[in-house]
């Protein structure tokens, strides 16, 4: 076996109580004599570092390529540390949504109500405004005096006729308008239609100062309506259940 050392350097190399000589070929080889066998040791000049890194040496049988890296140290078992068991978790399970939400509602806006109309009693365009206290400009000055049926125009006819003079089961009087005063004359020529709850009808015509009367028997309650020479009408909304039209 040869010891081989590059760079021509010189080594004493002692075995046991004996001791060896090495010397130097052409080649930078060291050889070593120690008895019939030749051990050589080598220095790879290539990896020979003499910066601050250690030199890498090898040893073998004419060993040509040194060992780089050493194993790493494997940890006794006894050494590590019991591993905690993971506890197995249980699955939680899917939870439903709730069942009260629901999707967003559009919500309706509020409607404003629209306030009653108050209405007239009677349907058409009667004036109303501003209108004068007796628009025919005529009032009755006589009272009960003469017993005509000209009297007293707008009062209550049949209230004062129970208590003298000829009864009637209908009376009253037209005016053209809503607020004309007691005893003024009203509208002469105007039918005044009855149609009782029988159904059957009553036709009756104002007089020179707009008073009208019938004898004739009528189912209650009825309705009416006056008709003026056009065909223009205006009837009253309501049933009635009394014929002193006047009240």
């Amino acid at each position: 076996m040869r010891i081989r050392f590059f760079l021509g350097l010189t080594a004493t190399i002692a075995f046991g109580a004996c001791s060896t000589s090495t010397t130097a070929s052409s080649d930078g080889t060291l050889k070593v004599d120690s008895g019939p066998t030749d051990i050589g040791l080598s220095f790879d000049s290539a990896k020979f570092d003499t910066g601050a890194g250690a030199p890498d040496m090898g040893a073998g049988t004419d060993a040509q390529s040194p060992v780089d890296a050493e194993s790493p140290d494997v940890p006794d078992a006894a050494k590590i540390a019991d591993v905690p068991v993971i506890v197995d978790v249980p699955v939680i399970a899917d939870v439903p949504p709730p069942e009260d939400i629901q999707p967003d509602i559009p919500v309706t806006p509020d409607v404003p109500v629209t306030p009653d109309v108050p209405t007239t009693p009677d349907a058409g365009n009667a004036p109303d405004v501003a209108e004068p206290d007796c628009p025919s400009g005529l009032k009755w000055i006589f009272g009960a005096l003469f017993g005509s049926d000209l009297m007293e125009p707008g009062l209550a006819c049949i209230d004062c006729h129970t208590k003298k003079g000829p009864t009637f089961t209908i009376a009253g009087t037209v005016y053209p308008g809503f607020h004309t005063v007691d005893t003024c004359d009203g509208t002469a020529s105007i039918t005044v239609e009855i149609t009782g709850s029988d159904g059957k009808v009553q036709t009756l015509s104002t007089n020179s100062v707009g008073n009208f009367h019938g004898n004739s028997a009528v189912a209650m309650p009825f309705t009416a309506r006056v008709i003026d020479g056009t065909g223009k009408d205006r009837k009253m909304f309501s049933a009635q259940s009394t014929g002193d039209c006047n009240t």
